[in-house]
């Protein structure tokens, strides 16, 4: 609550603000910058079985690196975790993996690690990023997401990138232009 967390970076493609692993989480009023990929990430612990459950994550503000040969995600929800963000400000993720073409998001949402990943992001500014959210990875993906009153503005993608099967309510939402 309150820290302001910078400057984690590694060569290549990797680096993690906030990493959590566990239940009934709150993650407010952060400011994080130069992260090397995932500025708060809300998965299941690789080396265990805990699934995160019932993470909030509100009012924290995340800026990308900008473009660049590097991943950027302001939130990623992964490996069957649930999350509930609200609030959050994230902008200038706009980094593109040379190494297989991969773009940036504010947010990323999979289940690649595990699946039932499901999201509701309410409230929150994703604007000028590559994709304002990213949902799924592989094809079989079947995430879920919950995405209302967000402003999805600026974005230089398609402001939700979605994979076929994943489930997606994207109503009321700010696109930056009626």
């Amino acid at each position: 609550h309150d820290n302001t967390i910078q400057n984690f970076r590694t060569n290549g493609y990797d680096g993690r603000g906030v990493v959590v692993y566990g239940t009934n989480i709150a993650i407010e009023d952060n400011i994080l910058t130069n992260i090397g990929r995932i500025g708060i990430h809300i998965s299941k612990a690789y080396s265990g079985d805990a699934v995160a459950t019932n993470i909030a994550a509100s009012g924290n503000s995340y800026t990308g690196k900008g473009e660049g040969d590097w991943l950027d995600y302001g939130i990623e929800v992964g490996a069957a975790a649930s999350a509930t963000l609200t609030g959050n400000t994230i902008s200038q993720c706009l980094g593109v993996a040379a190494s297989d073409g991969s773009t940036s998001a504010g947010i990323l949402a999979t289940d690649y690690y595990g699946t039932g990943t499901t999201v509701t992001a309410t409230e929150n500014v994703l604007s000028g990023n590559s994709s304002a959210i990213a949902i799924g990875y592989a094809e079989a993906d079947a995430t879920t997401v919950t995405l209302n009153n967000n402003d999805l503005s600026g974005s230089t993608n398609a402001p939700i990138n979605a994979t076929a099967n994943v489930v997606v309510d994207a109503t009321c939402n700010w696109f930056g232009s009626s």
